[in-house]
């Protein structure tokens, strides 16, 4: 009898390629924009299910690319623990100003992440 496919299976994954699948999947957002891109990865394998694992991590690069316009997205990984930072140059602070969201990607993250440990 077939196992019964479930988004939330958990599987290895090692999340250095789990990040740099979703930058390269999402570069597009960044294509006509001056950012420079830095990483800082270790290879650290956790047990995540496939598509909660791309959502979380697609969503926090995604909205660092959304709302960087000149700049820099520096993540960093250590382990378990992703971290993703993004610092606008002050001559287009405005242009960020003026795009801001509603934060509710980060909410459903955050409760993901919360549900899944």
């Amino acid at each position: 009898m077939p196992l019964f496919h479930s988004p939330f299976l958990t599987r290895p994954h090692f999340l250095y390629w789990l990040i740099q699948s979703q930058v390269k999947a999402l570069s597009y957002l960044i294509a006509e924009r001056d950012i420079q891109m830095s990483f800082d990865l270790s290879r650290y394998q956790v047990w995540l299910p496939s598509a909660a694992a791309k959502i979380v991590i697609g969503n926090l690069i995604g909205n660092a690319m959304q709302h960087t316009f000149c700049g820099t997205i520096e993540i960093h990984q250590h382990q378990d623990l992703i971290t993703i930072k993004n610092t606008e140059s002050m001559d287009n602070l405005t242009a960020q100003i003026d795009t801001l969201g509603y934060g509710l990607g980060l909410k459903l993250v955050e409760q993901l992440c919360q549900q899944l440990n």
